[in-house]
């Protein structure tokens, strides 16, 4: 601390006003949710033909999503059995307070066999939760296997992975279900199309519901 009227070296005033920019770094890459690590695809990948069920199902999703995400604890009990970590039970509370918040998606490719979807949620306008997930398309053209990571509000900077998620196109080539594991249990999803430019998503596991109607972005 420096009294009033005391000569400031240029050293030291230039060490003050790198603190303060990097600070100002780190709350803008936290607000700005990078993107979570990248995970390798494997070493062996499946042959897939290009009319495949899963390539045609992905194409066709191809592209970015937003629209309202309603949440709620269904099972206050089963969510203190399941979900172990007291800051996890908390943050789905939190959610729950608020029945949830807005959702945005995008769909890529990553490579021949490989899309990259992500995630984002906000609540009250704040950034709760961003993920990226990796689907492995496989061999018989409908099965997949998922691979994610996740920053959740407020320990953006703690990156959690979640291996082991599964996953099938439906033979109708209009939606896809998933068992993905998450926070010490298993979430159901389900993906469908209600229109040209309309998905619907819900989610359901031992303790929550959740529900989003999004709408293709241009």
């Amino acid at each position: 601390m420096h009294k009033q009227g005391e000569r400031v070296l240029p050293a030291e005033a230039s060490r003050a006003q790198n603190s303060g920019q990097n600070w100002i770094f780190r709350l803008t890459v936290i607000l700005r949710l990078p993107s979570t690590t990248f995970i390798p695809r494997p070493e062996t990948p499946a042959a897939l033909a290009p009319g495949a069920e899963s390539v045609r199902y992905y194409e066709s999703m191809r592209g970015r999503w937003a629209g309202r995400y309603r949440f709620a604890v269904t099972n206050p009990t089963a969510l203190k059995v399941h979900v172990r970590a007291p800051l996890d039970r908390l943050r789905l509370r939190m959610m729950h307070r608020f029945k949830g918040g807005t959702m945005h998606t995008s769909v890529a490719w990553a490579g021949p066999d490989l899309v990259r979807h992500t995630t984002s949620v906000r609540v009250l306008g704040l950034p709760a939760l961003h993920g990226v997930e990796l689907f492995h398309l496989q061999a018989d053209g409908r099965q997949l296997v998922v691979e994610m990571t996740q920053r959740l509000a407020p320990d953006f900077w703690r990156v959690r992975t979640f291996p082991g998620g599964t996953g099938r196109v439906r033979g109708d080539g209009e939606s896809a279900y998933y068992r993905l594991p998450w926070l010490g249990g298993t979430i159901e999803q389900k993906v469908r199309r209600t229109g040209p430019q309309e998905v619907e998503l819900r989610q359901e596991a031992a303790w929550f519901e959740a529900k989003a109607s999004l709408r293709r972005l241009p």
